[in-house]
C-alpha cells in the first residue's frame, strides 16, 4: 500500500526539482485549502492522497544512510496575494504562527532524526508565480533560515561588468554553505542577470577558521573562477560569458588559537657550545617547531605564547640578486627617437569652477578596446564612463547603471589592469578632483631637437581635442565647448640634453609634478622668464590632461 502510494505521488508530482546531492530540493504541494494551516502542509488529512506533503518530502530526502537525518531549515513560498493580505491585516501574524506550528510538527515527527544541536527553522515569503491553494517548499544543505539574533559575516554582491554591483545576500555566522545561481529551483541565493545555465552555480563554503570563503563551481569544472586581489572580486567565466562576484567581510576575522605546539627535541638535548656560558635567558631562547615542521624564532627571556600563528612570513637572511630589469638606469643626456610626451591620464576638474560657462557636467569614457571614446550623442561608443556632476560628485556609468565613485577605487576594464582614480596634490585641489590614469596611455613621439607645439591639435588628444564635440562634456550648447579645454597652442617644447624645455604661450599656466605625481611647481607665462626644464619621468597638468615626459 505504501509503495503504491509513493508511485502515484511521483506520477502526479507538480513543479518538482530534485538535486541528487541534496544542495537544494524544491517541491510544490497542491490542494491546500488554507495555505496558513500547518497541518494541511505537513500531512494529508486522509490516508490515501494523490499529493505529497512536507512530512513525506523531508522523510524521502533525508541524508546519511546509516544514521538518517532530516533537513531542519525549510523555506516556504505561499501565493503572493495571501502573504500580502496577511501583512496588511495581521502584520504577518498568520505567517509567524504557521512557522511555529511546522517547527513543532517536525520536532515531534522526526525527534530521532534531528541532528544534535541543530536548530529547526521555517520562513515564509511570497511566490509570485504560485497559483491559489499551492505551497512551494525548499530545503537542502545550502538552505539556511537566519534567526533574529544571527550575525552576518559576509556580504555577497554580483555584477555583469565589475562596476555596477547588485546585492544578493548575506552569509550568517552559523551558516556553512550558500549556492549562488540564476534559478531559485537550483540555487539558495539568486543572482541578477545570471548568464550561465540554470543548473550551474557557485558554491560558497564558509569556515569559521578561514579568513576567506572557499568558492568553487557547481558542478565542479562547469565554470572558471579567478580571484583578482587588486580589484577585489572574482571573475566567473564560461567560454565568452563573463560574470563578477564580490564578497565583503562584515566582521573582523580572528585567527583561532593553535591546538598544539611541539618542542624541538634536538634543541632540548643539544649541549652548549664549549666555552660558552649559558645564561637563563639563553636557555629559554630555543626554537619551537610547529606541526608544519618550521622553526619559529623565540626572543630571549620571552615567554612562548600557546597561540603562535603557523602562517607567518620570514625574510631571508640575504636578498637574492636582482635581475637586470629591476635595476635603475640614469638618463645620460643622449637624445633618442624613443623620447615621447605621453598622455597618461585625465585631470578631472571641478564643474563648479566653471559656473559662468553654463556647464552641467563633465564626462569621458572608454570603449571595448580600452581607448578613450565619446560618451554622448550618436557617435558614443563608450562602455564605461566617468562623470563629474554640478555638485562636483564623481560617478561611474556603464550600460548596467550608474553609481557614486570614490577616490582610490579601481575599476575593471576587459583586457587591461583596470582604471584607477588617484587624489591630486593639495595645490591643485582648488580646481581639480582626481587623476584618472588611463589603461592605455597615448604616446606622442618626439624626434630630434625640433621645437614642437602642444595644444588642442596634438595627436594625443584626438578624441578630446574639442571638449564638447568629442563627447567629453555634457552641456546645453555646442558653441562654448572650448571653454573648458586648452588653447590651440598652449606651449612649445624641445628636447635637450638636460630634459624637456618648455616655453609657455601667453595666458597659460601649467602644473609640474614629479614621477610620483607630487607637486613641484606652478609654471606660468612671463616675458622675461627662462624656459622651464622637465626631467624625464616627470608630469605636467595641462587643463584636463595629465602628461608625462618619457626619455
Amino acid at each position: 500500500m505504501k509503495a503504491l502510494k509513493s508511485i502515484i505521488q511521483k506520477l502526479t508530482a507538480s513543479d518538482v526539482t530534485v538535486d541528487s546531492r541534496g544542495y537544494v530540493q524544491t517541491y510544490r504541494i497542491d490542494g491546500i485549502n488554507d495555505v496558513f494551516d500547518g497541518s494541511q502542509i505537513w500531512k494529508s488529512p486522509i490516508a490515501f492522497s494523490l499529493h505529497t506533503h512536507l512530512e513525506d518530502l523531508l522523510s524521502a530526502h533525508g541524508y546519511r544512510e546509516r544514521d538518517k537525518h532530516v533537513f531542519t531549515h525549510v523555506e516556504l513560498e505561499l501565493p503572493a496575494i495571501e502573504v500580502e493580505h496577511d501583512r496588511r491585516v495581521s502584520r504577518g501574524q498568520r505567517s509567524e504562527s504557521l512557522c511555529e506550528a511546522l517547527v513543532a510538527m517536525l520536532q515531534d515527527s522526526f525527534a530521532k532524526h534531528v541532528p544534535m544541536g541543530a536548530s529547526v527553522r521555517f520562513s515564509v515569503r511570497p511566490g509570485q508565480d504560485l497559483p491559489a491553494q499551492s505551497v512551494r517548499v525548499r530545503f537542502g544543505h545550502t538552505i539556511y533560515v537566519p534567526a533574529a539574533e544571527d550575525v552576518a559575516v559576509w556580504k555577497v554582491e554580483c555584477s555583469t561588468d565589475g562596476v555596477i554591483w547588485t546585492h544578493v545576500s548575506e552569509i550568517q555566522q552559523e551558516q556553512r554553505l550558500m549556492l549562488l545561481g540564476g534559478n531559485a529551483e537550483y540555487a539558495s541565493a539568486v543572482a541578477a542577470d545570471w548568464p550561465f545555465a540554470a543548473h550551474v552555480g557557485i558554491m560558497m563554503n564558509h569556515a569559521p577558521d578561514k579568513a576567506l570563503l572557499d568558492i568553487t563551481a557547481e558542478p565542479c569544472g562547469s565554470l572558471k573562477i579567478t580571484r583578482d586581489d587588486a580589484l577585489g572580486y572574482y571573475l566567473i567565466e564560461s567560454g565568452p560569458l563573463r560574470y563578477f562576484l564580490r564578497t565583503t567581510r562584515l566582521i573582523p576575522f580572528v585567527q583561532p588559537k593553535s591546538k598544539s605546539i611541539v618542542q624541538d627535541p634536538v634543541a632540548q638535548d643539544s649541549p652548549a657550545i664549549e666555552g660558552e656560558k649559558q645564561t637563563p635567558a639563553a636557555q629559554t631562547a630555543r626554537p619551537i617547531i610547529l606541526r608544519a615542521g618550521r622553526k619559529e624564532p623565540v626572543i630571549a627571556g620571552e615567554k612562548v605564547a600557546a597561540s603562535i600563528s603557523a602562517d607567518r612570513t620570514y625574510m631571508p637572511q640575504s636578498a637574492p640578486p636582482q635581475p637586470d630589469d629591476m635595476k635603475t638606469y640614469v638618463f645620460t643626456g643622449k637624445i633618442t627617437q624613443s623620447s615621447a610626451l605621453t598622455l597618461v591620464g585625465i585631470a578631472l576638474q571641478k564643474v563648479s569652477a566653471f559656473g559662468e560657462a553654463n556647464i552641467r557636467g563633465l564626462g569621458f569614457g572608454f570603449d571595448s578596446a580600452a581607448q578613450i571614446a565619446p560618451v554622448y550623442g550618436k557617435a558614443a561608443t563608450a562602455v564605461l564612463s566617468i562623470h563629474v556632476d554640478e555638485s562636483d560628485q564623481l560617478r561611474v556609468a556603464t550600460p548596467a547603471g550608474c553609481r557614486p565613485l570614490n577616490l582610490g577605487e579601481q575599476l575593471p576594464l576587459q583586457g587591461t589592469s583596470g582604471i584607477r582614480l588617484d587624489a591630486v596634490p593639495a595645490p591643485l585641489q582648488d580646481r581639480h578632483l582626481a587623476f584618472c590614469l588611463i589603461p592605455r596611455p597615448v604616446i606622442g613621439r618626439i624626434g630630434g631637437e625640433v621645437t614642437h607645439s602642444f595644444g588642442r591639435h596634438h595627436p594625443a588628444l584626438k578624441h578630446l581635442r574639442v571638449m564638447a564635440g568629442a563627447g567629453f562634456l555634457d552641456h546645453e550648447t555646442q558653441e562654448d565647448g572650448d571653454r573648458m579645454g586648452i588653447s590651440r597652442d598652449a606651449f612649445d617644447y624641445q628636447l635637450t640634453a638636460d630634459g624637456l624645455k618648455l616655453t609657455l604661450r601667453p595666458n597659460q599656466q601649467l602644473a609640474h609634478l614629479d614621477g610620483d605625481l607630487q607637486f613641484v611647481a606652478t609654471l606660468s607665462h612671463a616675458e622675461d622668464a627662462a624656459p622651464a626644464l622637465i626631467p624625464a619621468g616627470h608630469h605636467l597638468v595641462v587643463g584636463h590632461y595629465l602628461l608625462r615626459y618619457d626619455a
